[in-house]
């Protein structure tokens, strides 16, 4: 696949061709740091209840800051999606401590099928909530 698209660069005759061919790169590139996002996001509001390493690996990737240097740090995704980190972690602390009070206050414990009832569906419409 990598030669294929070398080739298809080596091809390209003009300005506009170079353009393209790097524009689906950033496209795909994009779509790939997008659905490392939403798996945490999703494992973060999913497993919040049993505590699963699941949800303790996605709070601990999306709230330790200063791991700039891993190419799939939280901070390296949210600089490529033009996201600001903070902004996001304020939006997941919001719904994680609504979600937690809602259940608190009426003296119940949190189960998982109550909480999948708060949580989004797409990805698009799950980030837009926490943000």
């Amino acid at each position: 696949m990598a030669d294929l698209n070398l080739q298809r660069l080596a091809q390209a005759s003009s300005i506009e061709q170079f353009e393209m061919f790097f524009k689906k790169i950033r496209v795909a590139e994009e779509r790939l740091v997008l659905a490392v996002l939403d798996n945490a996001v999703e494992n973060y509001q999913k497993y919040i209840v049993t505590g699963d390493t699941r949800f303790q690996e996605a709070e601990k990737w999306l709230f330790v800051e200063g791991d700039n240097e891993a190419s799939f740090s939280f901070e390296n995704i949210c600089e490529i999606l033009q996201l600001h980190p903070g902004y996001v972690r304020q939006g997941l602390l919001r719904w994680k401590k609504e979600t937690l009070k809602t259940d608190a206050g009426n003296g119940q414990h949190l189960k998982p099928g109550k909480l999948a009832k708060t949580r989004a569906r797409s990805p698009s419409l799950r980030l837009r909530r926490i943000a």
